[in-house]
């Protein structure tokens, strides 16, 4: 169906489309994407492994399934032997972490109380305040609302263990769904496509095919990308905390990095209250390097992030910001990753769209 050339009525027919796309991946995000989730990324895996195994049947001759076993088991090798390892090691820190927060709790609280001493101390306003009674009932608020944080938190790890520990089985079914949908798709990717296309009017497959290549496209600039940014800052960070001391490095350097690839927020969320905690403590040696180390990541972001990503990998800013505060209102936590994603594929498609008009 063609669109009106111009008026009214194009925009009509353009904002009913972008109505029914906007209905139609809401149902598809809430309803499907969670039972359709392990095939959609082992076709993405099957597509990105498809030149591979084409080359290896090319060169040595042997059955397409043979290649494709072959690769996928490399390729799903490699992810489970580093994942175990380092969720092992993330696992251990997190114990410990958890431990610490518990067992120094106290010691921390009173570490806070005599900082906050001082500082109430040194401020004009609160210096003119003569009354013990007013400084006491700031002291015994501070003193309840860290207790009670402190509380609150260690209270909700061991029900975040039994509740990871509980998921496993649904876990292990996922991985291996995954893995065997792979195997299949690596091996038959091709059938599938003819397949899905025969649905698509042949007027309109043209315009399939470049809508796919542009996606194709920029699924691999997006992942390379900010892998690559995140693997840099998390780098930096794991250096930094190693050269500082700080326990518990790589689950720290990790958990922060994954902070820095959400717009707005970024690692300055993270460790300047860290550093201000330190000074207030009196910890200044640690808190300046803290400071130091995010002046390096936020003067390596701002030199590479436009040389990696480039301006043709994704949406705006504020377009991904607002994705993300929907996607979380409408799913909870995965849509602060999902409606990401799903912004790129509306833009790659338009892009599409616009290049055949």
């Amino acid at each position: 169906m063609d669109l009106p050339p111009k008026g009214y009525r194009r925009n009509l027919v353009l904002s009913a489309y972008a109505i029914i796309a906007a209905l139609g991946a809401y149902v598809f995000i809430k309803f499907l994407l969670a039972p359709l989730l392990p095939f959609i990324i082992a076709y993405t895996v099957a597509l990105f492994l498809r030149p591979a195994i084409d080359k290896i049947c090319h060169r040595t001759h042997i059955p397409k399934k043979a290649a494709a076993f072959g690769a996928v088991g490399f390729v799903f090798t490699i992810i489970f032997a580093a994942s175990w390892a380092f969720l092992g090691r993330m696992a251990s820190e997190l114990t410990e972490m958890a431990e610490g927060f518990t067992d120094g709790g106290a010691d921390f609280i009173e570490d806070m109380i005599r900082s906050g001493d001082g500082v109430m101390k040194k401020l004009p306003i609160l210096s003119k305040i003569e009354s013990e009674k007013v400084l006491d009932i700031v002291q015994h608020a501070t003193v309840n609302m860290l207790e009670s944080a402190l509380t609150s938190f260690s209270a909700k790890i061991p029900d975040a263990i039994m509740g990871f520990v509980s998921s496993l089985p649904g876990i292990l079914l996922f991985l291996i769904t995954l893995v065997v949908a792979t195997f299949y798709l690596g091996a038959d990717v091709s059938n599938v496509n003819c397949f899905i296309v025969r649905f698509v009017p042949k007027e309109s497959r043209p315009r399939l095919f470049k809508i796919k290549k542009k996606l194709m496209h920029a699924a691999k600039k997006y992942i390379r990308a900010y892998a690559v940014i995140l693997t840099i800052t998390g780098v930096q960070l794991f250096i930094g905390f190693l050269i500082l001391k700080i326990p518990y490095a790589l689950t720290l350097s990790v958990l922060i990095a994954l902070i820095d690839i959400l717009p707005v927020l970024g690692v300055g969320t993270v460790l300047v209250p860290w550093a201000v905690i330190l000074y207030m403590t009196g910890d200044s040696y640690t808190a300046t390097g803290l400071l130091i180390i995010f002046g390096i990541i936020w003067l390596v972001r701002q030199v590479s992030e436009p040389k990696i990503v480039g301006e043709s990998v994704g949406v705006s800013p504020l377009i991904t910001l607002a994705a993300m505060y929907i996607g979380f209102k409408l799913i909870g936590f995965s849509g602060l990753f999902v409606f990401p994603i799903g912004a790129i594929i509306v833009k790659s498609i338009a892009d599409a769209v616009r290049d055949k008009d």
